[in-house]
């Protein structure tokens, strides 16, 4: 069995030496190899990710995920919100990328100039710009 020490020692080193894990006020304790993780992190995925590290240390009985969550400021924002944001405002300015339909004039002047291109009549095959398909 190892000792309680040897434990802490690998569950801090395990947790430092993780990439996905940025906070460093992470605290460990361990008692009868019950691990105790105390402290504060930035995410919900690094509260977990910190809770996996723990659980990948030999000698652990169990744990004890008492980490608490503080997410960034407002006014901070993450790089899936801001990617998220700019896919939003672009397509409020190019309404085809939602699937919304276009106003009924602005599809009969598609329709009219798919039919002047030669796409409906003899044999030619059917052009279909974006707007047509409705």
């Amino acid at each position: 069995m190892r000792a309680d020490s040897n434990i802490q020692y690998d569950v801090e080193r395990e947790i430092r030496w993780d990439p996905a894990i940025e906070s460093r006020d992470i605290g460990v304790s361990v008692r009868n190899r019950v691990v105790t993780l105390t402290g504060i992190v930035r995410s919900f995925t690094e509260r977990h990710q910190a809770e996996q590290d723990a659980k990948r240390v030999a000698g652990v009985a169990a744990i004890a995920n008492e980490l608490e969550v503080r997410l960034p400021a407002p006014d901070l924002r993450s790089d899936s919100d801001l990617a998220q944001d700019a896919v939003l405002a672009l397509v409020s300015q190019v309404p085809y990328l939602s699937g919304v339909t276009p106003p009924s004039s602005e599809l009969a002047t598609s329709r009219s100039r798919a039919r002047w291109r030669g796409g409906s009549s003899g044999n030619a095959p059917r052009r279909r710009c974006a707007a047509c398909v409705a």
